[in-house]
């Protein structure tokens, strides 16, 4: 839940950023922020992915075995 609350977070400040933009008319901001907002969004998704995957282990050594070893095998691009 921490992973997950801190992408909350960071799509908090990332939202602040692209209001401050608009409210500037500051459009080749907000344009160039758009990639952030995007890979944010890909972000939280993972996060909630994850976690899901982690109640349904909710002990189960095998389970999170297999969580373990998926994640071992993502690129940090993919974290």
């Amino acid at each position: 839940e921490h992973v997950l609350s801190h992408e909350q977070m960071v799509t908090g400040l990332i939202n602040d950023l692209v209001n401050l933009a608009i409210e500037e008319k500051d459009h080749a901001t907000n344009n160039f922020l758009q990639w952030f907002v995007e890979e944010q969004v890909e972000e939280e998704e993972n996060a909630m992915e994850l976690l899901a995957k982690a109640k349904l282990a909710d002990g189960d050594n095998r389970l999170i075995y297999e969580l373990n070893k998926e994640l071992g095998e993502r690129s940090p691009s993919e974290d």
